[in-house]
Formats: structure tokens, C-alpha cells, sequence
């Protein structure tokens, strides 16, 4: 095929290539041109997207033949059949690319299976190489459109790493445009925030505060969600559950329940859309097979053309008879699992819990895991101490912050975020940190400009027990920069005339006059 039309061989060559063509197709040899270059391109293009499509970790080793330059001459090699899968994927989109270099869709994919093949060599927990020939900086040459796309093509066929890839190199070169573009009637980049992968969620996070958004986007409330549960935790896992019998819907939502899942139940489709777009943290959304308003159909197709929704796993939940009718009929929906319905936790247990897991990389290592705390915390002390808080609602970021104080090389962004949070507990927090007579004085003078910093914007919050205990750690404190932290927070306090002349009449300068 590639010889036959692209556009860097001879006419000879492509006249020789089109007759065999012809011959092997059960075709008339004389007359090539019942063959076309489209053709051509779509035939490549299908078979290198089917190897992108097979991208299971095939243990087994396969045999493949390559083009030794030293030996001039081709050899044969044995490597994993999925590395066999992307090389080959590879080179059948580079000749469908060289036959129309200008289309996009080509373009996309041969630039998504070199992202993949780099990935799969380096491993999960390994960045991408960067610098010249590497495809990392392939992407970032290709700019923003282009990866965009790939980014869409990679979620949509499941393909994690190089998802990861294009939304790192989209934090570099892509703009707060990309949150409102209609790419297959969403944002790719928003899209991502809800595939069923961690590592990609959380890409998809800390791409978009790089970005900076300026005004309020889909998915802002998904973006702290995530941060926050980097910072230590699962969190809880939730679920949304249509059925339009709500004995049975009561029934299922316990099973849910059981299993470690916060289950929502509605009774329609359109309410169980509501719900999942609204709620951001859901880890799948269970269908019963009979719903209404709408129905099963037209419910999967609205959750699969929202951004927020469009990768969220769908249960869809029925009697056994209809198991192979259901499947039929949802087979162009990505992650979509039919389970038999029971009234047994450990049945249902057991057949969505293969579902759920095979949509998951290998976990992330302590090393990762600590480089995602502190990347999170980074983001959220930034936003914190500027003015996209009108953006991001910090508030449910709060919980886990008082605890990564210990911790020195995290302390300094955990106090700037309780900063920022307009709560009473983070003023009182706050507190808690600036009279602990065990902290270190650095930390508790952050701690204490970032409680005066609170009181200026919000107000005093705390009760007047916590004020005396302020006043306490003023008057103790002997480290000058930590007394001069606390005296800001006593300042904040609005004291009266009463209490201005008497701290006037005390002062003591340090400095004795002549």
C-alpha cells in the first residue's frame, strides 16, 4: 500500500506497487487505477489504530523482523508482543502519514503511537526523555492542537500513557484556550479530569493550574477534589445509581454501600446526569437496563458527550437472558460493563470489581506518591495566596492540611492554604499552630503571619479562649521574628483606645534613649 501511493517514491515503483496490489486483491492488473490513494491511507490507518487499540500487557514474546543498518540486511528479533504491537503500530501510521502529510487524523495517530512506543520503553513511573529525536519533543513541536487531539484519541481507546504524555506537554505549550474548546463536543483537557486513572486525573489537574485559568471553567470544583486527594488518602468513593423502583434502587445502593461506595440513588436518566456532573468525585455510575426519562440509550449518550462524564465508568444492571442484547446494543460506548443483578454483595463484588481494576495502572510508588503531595500542595498554597480563589473553592482541601505541618519540607504550603480558606476551623487551626509550644519557631511564624493574614480578610473567627492563648504565645515568644509575626495577629485584633494607651505606656525600646 505504501508504496503503491506515497508521495516520496517513483512513479516505477508506485506503477509495480499498485499492479501487485491489484493482483493480490483479485483485481484487473491493466486497469490500477480502480485502487486510490485514500483507500490506500484508510487501510494503513485502520490496522496501525488496531494495534493502538491492543495495548493489553502481553507477557508472551513475539518475533519480528527489522532492518539492521550495521549488517545491512534485515534480522530477525524476539520482544514483547506489546512493544511488537506499537513498533509495527508505528511504522504502518508513518506510511499512511506519507501519503497525506497535511491530514490531521493521520497526523494524530502517528503522533500518539510514537508517544506510546517511548512510554512503554521507559516504563510507568518513569518521565518521558526529553531534548532532540525524542518524542516527547515531537509533541511539543506539533503544538497544542494536534496533542489536544491525541490526548482525545488516547482517552478514547483507553490508552493511559500516552494520555499522560500529551497532557505534560500541553502544560508546557497549551493555553487557557484548550478548557473551552469543543472537541468531540468537549474539552479533551476537561475530559480528563474524570478518566478512570489516577495518574491522568492528576495530570489533568495540575496541566490546567499551569494554564491559569482566568475565569471559572467545567470541572474547577474536580480540580481541588484531586489535589486534595493527593494529599493523603483515598478519600471517600462515591457512585450514582439509576432505577426507577426504588425498593430495588434501595437494594442495590446498600450493595454499593457495602463495597466501599457513597451510592447516590435517583429514579431517571436525566436525574442521574444531574447528579454525576454535579458531584465530580463519582467512580462509576450504575444503570439499571429499564430506566426512564431518559431511557438506557439516550442516558449513556448524553453521559458520554459531557465533559465531566465522559469517561466515568457505567454499571448497567439486569437480568441474565438480556445480558448479550444489552452488550449488542452499548458495544460503541466506551467503558461500558454489564453485570447480572442480585441481592448478594460479594456477587456483585465480584463481577464489577475485575471491571473497575482493569481500567487502573499499577499503583503509584511511595517515591510518586510524595511527589504528588508536594506538587498539590504547591498548587493549592498558589492559589491560595492569589486571586483565583474566586475560581477554586478551597474549603474541601482543609481536612488533610493540619497533619502535613509536621512535616517541614511540606509545612510552608500547608499554612499558606489554611490561609486561604474561609472557615472558622482554618482560622482556629492557624491557632493551634502558633501556640504549640513544641513547633519550631520558623514554622510557627509562618503560621503566625498567615493567622493575621486570615483575620484581615475574614475577620476574627475564633472564640475568645483561643484569643487568650494568643496573647500568651505573644508575650512568651523571645525569637524576634516570631514575636514580630505574633504582634501582627495582635494588631489584626482591633484593639481598643483602652488597651493602645496601655500598650504605648508599657513599650520598652529596645534601643535606650540618651
Amino acid at each position: 500500500w505504501n508504496p503503491a501511493f506515497s508521495q516520496s517514491q517513483e512513479q516505477s515503483v508506485q506503477i509495480a506497487a499498485r499492479q501487485a496490489l491489484s493482483k493480490i486483491l483479485g483485481k484487473n492488473p491493466r486497469n490500477v487505477f480502480e485502487l486510490n490513494r485514500h483507500e490506500a491511507q484508510q487501510v494503513l490507518k485502520n490496522a496501525a489504530l488496531q494495534f493502538y487499540k491492543n495495548h493489553t500487557d502481553a507477557s508472551n514474546n513475539q518475533k519480528i523482523w527489522v532492518w539492521d543498518s550495521a549488517q545491512q540486511t534485515v534480522v530477525q528479533k524476539e520482544l514483547p508482543a506489546q512493544e511488537v504491537g506499537l513498533i509495527e503500530g508505528q511504522r504502518l501510521a508513518k506510511e499512511a502519514l506519507e501519503m497525506s502529510p497535511e491530514k490531521q487524523d493521520v497526523q494524530t495517530l502517528y503522533l500518539a503511537m510514537t508517544l506510546a512506543l517511548e512510554a512503554y520503553r521507559v516504563g510507568w513511573n518513569t518521565p518521558l526523555p526529553e531534548g532532540p529525536g525524542t518524542a516527547f519533543n515531537l509533541a511539543l513541536l506539533s503544538g497544542p492542537k494536534a496533542v489536544s487531539q491525541v490526548l482525545s484519541l488516547a482517552m478514547k481507546q483507553g490508552h493511559t500513557p500516552s494520555a499522560l504524555a500529551a497532557l505534560k506537554a500541553l502544560g508546557q505549550i497549551g493555553s487557557r484556550n484548550l478548557l473551552y474548546e469543543k472537541l468531540d463536543q468537549h474539552s479533551s483537557l476537561i475530559a480528563a479530569l474524570n478518566y478512570p486513572d489516577r495518574r491522568v486525573q492528576f495530570a489533568a489537574a495540575t496541566t490546567i493550574m499551569q494554564l491559569d485559568p482566568a475565569h471559572t471553567f467545567p470541572g474547577a470544583t474536580r480540580v481541588i477534589a484531586i489535589l486534595t486527594r493527593a494529599l493523603g488518602g483515598e478519600g471517600k468513593q462515591a457512585a450514582v445509581l439509576v432505577d426507577s423502583s426504588i425498593p430495588r434502587g434501595q437494594t442495590m445502593a446498600g450493595l454499593f454501600h457495602e463495597l466501599g461506595y457513597e451510592t447516590q440513588s435517583t429514579q431517571t436518566g436525566m436525574a442521574g446526569f444531574k447528579a454525576a456532573t454535579a458531584r465530580m468525585d463519582v467512580e462509576f455510575i450504575a444503570l439499571e437496563y429499564n430506566i426512564m426519562r431518559w431511557g438506557l440509550s439516550q442516558t449513556i449518550a448524553n453521559l458520554r458527550a459531557d465533559s465531566r462524564t465522559a469517561n466515568i465508568p457505567i454499571i448497567i444492571y439486569g437480568p441474565l437472558r438480556l445480558k448479550n442484547k444489552i452488550e449488542y446494543a452499548t458495544r460503541h460506548y466506551p467503558l461500558v460493563q454489564y453485570v447480572v443483578e442480585s441481592e448478594n454483595t460479594e456477587d456483585i463484588g465480584t463481577q464489577i470489581r475485575p471491571f473497575l481494576n482493569s481500567l487502573k495502572t499499577p499503583e503509584l510508588t511511595g517515591e510518586l506518591r510524595s511527589e504528588y503531595r508536594s506538587a498539590a500542595l504547591y498548587w493549592l498554597s498558589h492559589i491560595a495566596s492569589s486571586q483565583r480563589s474566586r475560581i477554586y473553592d478551597l474549603t474541601p482541601a482543609e481536612k488533610p492540611l493540619l497533619p502535613l505541618v509536621a512535616d517541614r519540607n511540606l509545612a510552608a504550603n500547608a499554612l499558606i492554604t489554611l490561609g486561604g480558606i474561609p472557615t472558622r476551623t482554618a482560622q482556629a487551626d492557624l491557632v493551634t499552630i502558633v501556640t504549640n509550644k513544641t513547633m519550631d519557631s520558623d514554622v510557627k511564624e509562618i503560621a503566625a503571619l498567615q493567622l493575621a493574614f486570615h483575620i484581615q480578610k475574614f475577620g476574627l473567627l475564633v472564640d475568645s479562649k483561643n484569643v487568650a492563648s494568643i496573647r500568651e504565645a505573644y508575650q512568651t515568644a523571645t525569637d524576634p521574628k516570631l514575636n514580630t509575626a505574633l504582634a501582627s495577629v495582635m494588631g489584626t485584633l482591633m484593639p481598643d483606645n483602652k488597651v493602645v494607651g496601655e500598650r504605648l505606656q508599657e513599650f520598652k525600646p529596645t534601643t535606650p534613649l540618651p
